[in-house]
């Protein structure tokens, strides 16, 4: 689902969609590119968010005998956030992804799932975001397939190897 978000963040499909509720009239191109640029001012901040939390996640599954968990949340948000966690106030209890969310040390995902999205829409910025060959492709390698095999298996087919380079693109303006 992360993949299909990447035709709203595009400046043409965005405007294409932009009209007024009552005049139809379409947003300014130049508001479309000020609102697509606030969104990447704020994902270095996102990614901090998620690998904190994600090394958290795995912290507390790697360490059979955590004596003070407050503590172990404190270190590890005041060494990956940007800004520092408050003292004795817990976060994590309400995080349900940690508990009850059936995630169990799998959070990172969330920032892996970013990397092989952009490596599929790099095809599609490649050949064009509307290309029907490329579309057919994704259809037929991963869409038609579903759970009939590994997802690993899938995006070998359609991508060849994953490459960091196309999620690196997502910060450049």
């Amino acid at each position: 689902s992360q993949l299909y978000e990447k035709w709203v963040e595009d400046e043409n499909v965005l405007y294409s969609m932009s009209g007024h509720y009552k005049t139809n009239q379409k947003m300014d191109k130049s508001d479309i590119k000020k609102l697509l640029d606030s969104e990447k001012d704020f994902q270095a901040l996102n990614y901090q968010f998620l690998i904190s939390k994600s090394i958290l996640d795995i912290k507390l599954h790697e360490s059979k005998k955590i004596k003070d968990i407050a503590k172990l949340e404190y270190n590890v948000l005041k060494k990956y956030q940007p800004i520092a966690p408050l003292k004795n106030v817990s976060r994590m209890m309400s995080f349900s992804h940690f508990f009850g969310g059936g995630y169990d040390v799998g959070y990172y995902s969330y920032v892996y799932a970013n990397v092989l999205d952009s490596n599929v829409w790099d095809q599609f910025l490649t050949n064009g975001i509307m290309d029907k060959k490329t579309a057919m492709n994704f259809r037929s390698k991963v869409l038609e397939v579903g759970g009939k095999s590994p997802a690993a298996h899938q995006i070998k087919q359609l991508i060849g190897t994953v490459s960091l380079e196309p999620f690196l693109k997502n910060f450049k303006r």
